[in-house]
């Protein structure tokens, strides 16, 4: 679920997901601030610091304010800036790491036990008259 914060720098309103709750997140102009949960509980507020203080929080409060008081009536509320990011991808790169790790280890262990697996192989590959015959 996204929740919108105000930034510290702009007072404009960003939107964050839940785990984003004291993690660093850009705003629109590409600083960096972090949402905290207020203290008394209800809400949230962007701060410059990790920890935050009552000071930030009154900060964030004020600036979120005057940014209010700065839009005129008539108009609508301004569209919060989606920091919520696309998501992790994960690389070709990687999977074409993890496919050779994978492939050098099937390699060791076919060379490791290749005694063992030639026996069973030669057993496996022989017809039944001549495994009878012996």
């Amino acid at each position: 679920m996204a929740i919108i914060v105000p930034s510290p720098h702009s007072g404009r309103p960003v939107r964050v997901r839940d785990q984003d709750i004291g993690r660093a997140v850009r705003d629109e102009s590409g600083r960096i601030f972090y949402p905290l949960a207020k203290r008394e509980g209800d809400g949230h507020y962007g701060a410059l610091t990790r920890t935050g203080s009552d000071e930030q929080e009154r900060r964030a409060a004020e600036l979120a304010e005057s940014f209010s008081e700065e839009q005129p009536v008539e108009s609508p509320a301004p569209e919060a800036h989606d920091a919520t990011g696309p998501g992790r991808r994960r690389s070709p790169v990687a999977w074409l790491v993890v496919l050779m790790l994978l492939a050098g280890g099937v390699a060791y262990l076919l060379y490791y036990y290749r005694a063992p697996l030639n026996e069973w192989l030669n057993e496996w590959m022989t017809p039944v008259e001549q495994q009878e015959g012996d």
